[in-house]
This record gives C-alpha cells, structure tokens and sequence, in this order.
C-alpha cells in the first residue's frame, strides 16, 4: 500500500474512531498526525524520505480559522448568556405567524439577503446559526434542518460581488479571466438552490410538524438595555466587516471585550458557553489534513480526478475536484485562485467545447458546495452552534453526509449541463 493511500486511511480512521468512541475527533487527528509525520513520512518521496518535524505539524494548526470561530462563538456566547438571543428569536418565530413549518424558511430567507448584501456566506452562519438553533429548541425542529436552512442560504446570496467570496470569484473571473460574471452569479445560485432542496429533503424539513404554540408568546419578551446593547455589537461588527473590511474575530473580540465591561453578560456564563471541543476539533482534524498533503493523499485523489476528466464530464470533474480541495482547504483563499485560472486552458484543450465560464462558475460552485461539513469554517460555525440536548456525533456525521451529497449534486448537474444554461 503507498504512503498516499495510507495517509488517506488515517483520515478515514480518525473519523471512524470518533465516532464509534465518541473521543473528540479533533484530538483524535492530532495524535494520527503525529504518528504519519513520524513513523510514516519517512518512507515518502513527497518529504524526501524524512519525517515531519514536530514544529511543522503542529504548524499545520489553523490559527486564523481557529481565532475566528473562537473570537465568533464568543460574542454569540454572550448573546446568549443574557438572553438577547432567545429574546431575538422569539421575534423572528413571529415572523413565521406561530406556522412552525414556515419557520426553516423565514431564516433561509434571512441568509439570502444578509449574505447577498455582503455578510458572505461565513458571517452570515456566524450570525444566523446560533439564532437558528435556538428557535429550533423550543419548536422541536432538528437543529439539522435549520443549520441547513442557514448554511445554504448564505451560499445562495454569498456570490454576489459584494461579500468576501464574491469579491475573491468576481476578481478572478473578470480580472485575470477576462470573461463575464453573471454567467457564475446565475448558475451558482441555481446549483445551491438545487442543493438546498435536496439536502432539506435529505433531513426530513418536510416532517416538522405543525405548531402555533409559539406566537403568542412573542409579546410577552421585550428587550432590555443589554439586549439592545448586544445587537448593536452584532451590527457594528457586520457593518465593520461589510463597509470597513475589518478582521470580523478581532471586531468580535473587541466589541465583546466592551459588552463584558459594561456588564452586559457575566463572564463565568461567556467562558463556559463558547464550544471549545468543537474548536479542538476544526483544529486537530486540520493538522492532520494538512500532513495528509505533505505525504501527497490529496493529490493522489486529484490526479484520480482529473484522469477521468472529459468534454461531457469537464464540468463535474472540475468541481468535484474544487470540492475534495475546499474540505481541505480555503475556497476563496486557495481552490478559486488556483483552479480558476486554468479554465481558460482547460477550455482549450477540450476543443473549445465547454465555455471557460461553465469550468469557472464550477470551480466556485464545487469549493462552495462542500462547506455544510463540520470540518469547514461555515460548517463549524453551524456546527458549533447546535444545542446541548443535540446529539453532536450524530450532527457531526450528518453534516459530513451531506457535504458528500452536495458533491454528488454537483456532479448531476454539472453532467446535465447546467453551468452551460446560463451563458
């Protein structure tokens, strides 16, 4: 067996081990990293036949991925150490006139416009999933549902050129591509409508079942000082990412530091209430994601990839491949400003057969499609959020389930020629 193939194994074997064991998967990667980088690096050519330092693995650690759940988590733990969001959600259930079935979409609806109108589809779940989760514990809705509900509504707004991922594909795409960005905006938004659906299905949304229980509860929970004080912190550090394009963990830490001095939560409740096994988890699978590179495992399921990769298959190849990269890597920071600027290329030699802004417009699909996992950034968020009576292994498992769903969604349509329909 290569060294490639093993290294993949262990990154079946950490998720495997998790979840029959229920030790944190996170801890779990760490030690698998250590023993790859150590006892099975050495018989690699990808690190010329040496073992991974200890320095270098532990430098695999995403620090900004952990800073920024940490430093988000922190502010909503204090949303809901003095109610602001139970308080919150109870006004948004109204929204949904106390029919529970309706209220999934009220925040789907939500997720579109704030994540469209620049938030992106990370601070939206940032913002959204908390408020989520909760109204889904007292209506008796799967945190499932909601989260999905959330996640994808921040994809379907998160392309517009406005918001972080936008920016990053409409650069690329027009800038260095040369070639028209409505094309990717259109089918991206349809491919993640497509997704959502099924994934919605996929969770049984359609089994709610129908409550009026909530509505009139609504009233009787007015907001205090500390409320209002809460979500203006929340905006302030939206309007700062959107507007100032400020570091949205530094915003959050800042106007949490100002809410903890004024008192608005206690500090004991903060603390306790951020998910620190979820960050340990995003932490330690990522180290030992990024070991699994160095050995080559993620290139060797590229390269599978792109051998089979046709005139009629060009598209879904291409964002499969963007996607097996985005659950191991950024999608705006690495997949789009790798692959996209090869669709040009690419293009060329299929015999100018597939349009190179159908290969773009799937490459930004495919890196995006896969973030429902727990082992993103958005899907951390989302994960993280979850409440306690929840059973987080079982979450944990689903939303992997559907990120590989996502994929095979992805891979319909691209082969039925989706990405050409909006040319």
């Amino acid at each position: 067996m290569s060294v490639e193939l093993i290294s993949l194994f262990f990154l079946v074997l950490a998720i495997a081990l998790g979840y029959f064991t229920r030790v944190n998967t996170g801890i779990l990667g760490i030690a698998l990293a250590f023993v790859l980088g150590t006892f099975v690096a050495p018989f690699s050519v990808m690190t010329e036949n040496s073992a991974i330092s200890g320095n270098e693995i532990i430098g695999g650690f995403p620090t900004n991925t952990f800073v920024t759940l940490m430093g988000m988590t922190f502010l909503f733990s204090i949303a809901k150490a003095n109610g602001t969001l139970e308080t919150l959600a109870m006004k948004i259930v109204r929204l949904a006139g106390g029919r529970t079935r309706i209220i999934p979409f009220v925040f789907f609806a939500f997720s579109i416009v704030m994540s469209a109108v620049g938030a992106g589809p990370i601070v939206t779940p940032a913002l959204m999933c908390p408020i989520a989760c909760s109204v889904a514990s007292k209506e008796d809705i799967p945190d499932i549902v909601v989260l999905v509900c959330v996640i994808c509504g921040g994809l379907i707004g998160g392309t517009t050129p406005y918001g972080p991922t936008g920016v990053v594909a409409s650069s690329l795409i027009v800038g260095e591509a040369g070639l028209n960005y409505l094309p990717t905006l259109a089918a991206t938004a349809a491919v993640h409508l497509v997704q959502f659906a099924v994934l919605y299905v996929m969770v049984g949304g359609f089994k709610i079942k129908v409550s009026h229980s909530s509505a009139s509860a609504v009233e009787a929970i007015p907001f205090t000082q500390n409320h209002y004080m809460t979500l203006a912190a929340i905006i302030l550090v939206v309007l700062g990412t959107m507007i100032l394009n400020y570091n949205v963990a530094l915003l959050a830490f800042l106007f949490g530091a100002i809410l903890l001095l004024l008192k608005a939560a206690s500090q004991k409740d903060v603390i306790a209430g951020i998910p620190w096994g979820t960050l340990l988890l995003v932490g330690g699978m990522t180290v030992l994601i990024v070991v699994i590179r160095e050995l080559g495992g993620i290139d060797m399921l590229s390269d599978f990839l792109a051998g089979f990769m046709t005139e009629s298959t060009a598209c879904s190849f291409l964002g499969l491949m963007a996607g097996i990269l985005s659950a191991v890597s950024s999608a705006s920071g690495v997949v789009m400003p790798t692959l996209i600027p090869t669709v040009i290329d690419l293009s060329k030699e299929l015999g100018g057969a597939i349009d190179p802004a159908a290969l773009a417009a799937a490459v930004v699909v495919g890196a995006e499609v896969v973030t429902v996992s727990p082992l993103s950034t958005i899907g951390a968020l989302g994960y993280s959020a979850a409440n306690e009576k929840t059973d987080k292994n079982k979450l944990f498992t689903t939303m992997l389930l559907c990120a590989g769903v996502s994929l095979a969604v992805l891979f319909v349509l691209g082969f039925l020629g989706v990405f050409n329909w909006f040319l």
